[in-house]
């Protein structure tokens, strides 16, 4: 998606969003998309495009990141990471997701909840293995994947094997680094090199060059990351004042995923004309393209006309006009923008804009919004909880994931946790 910027005043006219009421399944599928955030909506787009080799995503190119401070509500100062997404979660989904559909794959994406602050995997195979009820070869086979994953070290049981697989992938690491890590891990913080050395018969040297290597590795792999993404947020918009009644509204489109068609290689397979299964699967996928391209189109629409509307309601507070903003009046908006007001609501619910230096979150305006505006779980998908607990209160967490992802949401299982405790608490 690409930015888009609208002066606004107070006055600004807005048009109506486009809708094509008889396009029920684009306008669910907008449904599905409006409540999550850049995160959220990259892994279900993922999963979504996963059996349709016509379509490629494209992953945000930069992701802007924003400090919660410690009410989770307003967010002070920002930071930029270029070339990496904004979480270690998306990041290894990302690298599973490039694999073929399989119970493997699946495995996998559950062994992410599974990291430790470090990066690390101290449970069993046998231990995940019965927790997650598949069998202990699919989990030993699944953990050994993992752990090829990049950054170098993620999924490790220890700090030991986090350092050895670093020095695995690295041609250029002291020859003795491997044998020392493999066979002499306990000695090398306990003894001094040259004891070391006298007792491998090598080289006093040699150790202490791989002791001085061990220290430009990463201990926890995680680091390079935003583990804790409840923490970081996407800056969706920003508002700039012009004058005293006039001000930009841009959009950050391009922290947001989107998908291409791959036309080259759709034509390919269309031109196979005696092969009748494959024509069907074709043009079924070229369908599937047309309906979520159509989709973002609205998706877009509301995402900025929505943001512009709620921004003008806010106006002399953005202005500095006035201390307190004021509630956003989401009826209005939807009557204006002739809408369901569940759009209107989704649309700005945890997104996030930027003012000057500071970062604030559109719940903090919006009308009958859970309190704790740090969490994730979108709308609809808090009512797909409830319901599970009301018919069943002692469901797991794997139960309640399974209805989540019958309606289409893939979320994190520490997301659910934490607004099922919400729930309890």
């Amino acid at each position: 998606m690409r930015n888009q910027t609208l002066t606004i005043q107070q006055t600004t006219p807005i048009q109506s969003v486009t809708v094509q009421h008889d396009s029920l399944k684009v306008q669910e599928r907008v449904t599905q998309m409006l409540p999550l955030t850049a995160e959220q909506l990259t892994l279900y787009l993922e999963t979504v495009i996963s059996p349709n080799p016509f379509i490629e995503m494209v992953y945000p190119k930069e992701v802007k990141v924003a400090q919660v401070d410690e009410d989770h509500q307003i967010v002070k100062g920002q930071a930029h990471q270029k070339g990496l997404p904004q979480s270690l979660h998306l990041y290894l989904s990302q690298q599973i997701m490039h694999q073929d559909p399989s119970p493997m794959r699946e495995v996998m994406l559950s062994l992410i909840d599974q990291l430790d602050k470090r990066g690390y995997i101290t449970r069993s195979y046998k231990e995940l293995a019965k927790e997650m009820d598949v069998h202990e070869v699919l989990m030993l086979d699944a953990l050994n994947y993992f752990k090829r994953l990049d950054p170098a070290g993620i999924g490790a049981k220890d700090l030991r094997e986090a350092l050895l697989t670093q020095t695995l992938r690295d041609d250029n690491a002291p020859t003795l680094a491997r044998y020392l890590l493999d066979e002499h891990f306990d000695k090398i913080a306990t003894v001094s090199s040259k004891e070391l050395a006298d007792s491998l018969g090598v080289d006093q040297e040699a150790v202490e060059e791989s002791i001085s290597y061990y220290q430009t590795l990463n201990p926890a792999p995680a680091s390079l990351f935003h583990v804790d993404h409840h923490e970081h947020l996407v800056t969706d918009y920003s508002w700039e004042a012009l004058d005293d009644s006039s001000a930009t509204l841009t959009y950050h489109g391009e922290f947001y995923p989107t998908v291409e068609f791959n036309k080259a290689y759709y034509e390919e397979m269309a031109s196979i004309k005696d092969d009748a299964e494959l024509q069907e699967f074709v043009v079924e996928q070229k369908e599937h393209y047309d309906q979520l391209n159509e989709a973002f189109e609205l998706y877009q629409q509301l995402m900025v006309k929505v943001a512009a509307k709620a921004t003008q309601q806010l106006f002399n507070w953005l202005m500095e006009s006035v201390e307190q903003p004021l509630t956003i009046d989401v009826e209005k908006i939807a009557h204006e923008l002739d809408i369901d007001i569940q759009w209107v609501q989704d649309t700005l619910y945890n997104k996030n804009i930027q003012i000057k230096e500071q970062v604030y979150s559109f719940n903090d305006w919006l009308p009958e919004v859970l309190e704790d505006s740090f969490n994730f779980i979108p709308p609809v998908a808090q009512s797909i909880v409830k319901d599970v607990l009301q018919n069943e209160p002692t469901a797991s967490i794997e139960q309640i994931q399974d209805r989540l992802k019958e309606a289409d949401f893939y979320l994190g299982d520490l997301e659910v946790e934490l607004f099922v405790a919400q729930l309890e608490d």
